[in-house]
């Protein structure tokens, strides 16, 4: 965590508190730094198959969030976590994972606003 906090304390991460637990945003000039890091460590694939392991749970329990008791909670927790999901549905188009597209917008479509039917003229 004194990592977290140093860069906190350095504004290259903002911190904001919400009904789903603390949230951290990174600036992207700090997120691409890190990726290149992770590049050069030789942990980009690793990394990025947990986070698309994330992307794939976190779809899976909440593509039925309007059904569920708390529907209006899952659609907050959905949208709190919509740059990650983005960003999931980014990579995993690169990397033509079609599960974890699969489940990410299924998670998406479950909090759409549904649209009008077009009427034909009659």
């Amino acid at each position: 965590m004194e990592v977290v906090e140093d860069l906190v304390d350095q504004s290259l991460l903002k911190v904001t508190d919400t009904p789903h637990g603390t949230r951290f945003r990174m600036l992207e000039t700090v997120r691409e730094f890190a990726a290149a890091h992770r590049e050069r460590a030789g942990e980009d694939e690793a990394v990025t198959a947990r986070f698309f392991c994330w992307a794939r749970d976190f779809g899976v329990a909440h593509h039925d969030a309007p059904f569920g008791a708390n529907s209006f909670a899952s659609g907050h927790l959905i949208r709190a976590e919509q740059d990650n999901l983005v960003h999931a549905l980014r990579l995993a188009l690169d990397h033509a994972d079609s599960d974890t597209v699969a489940a990410v917008t299924a998670c998406w479509a479950a909090c759409a606003p549904p649209r009008p039917v077009p009427t034909t003229p009659g």
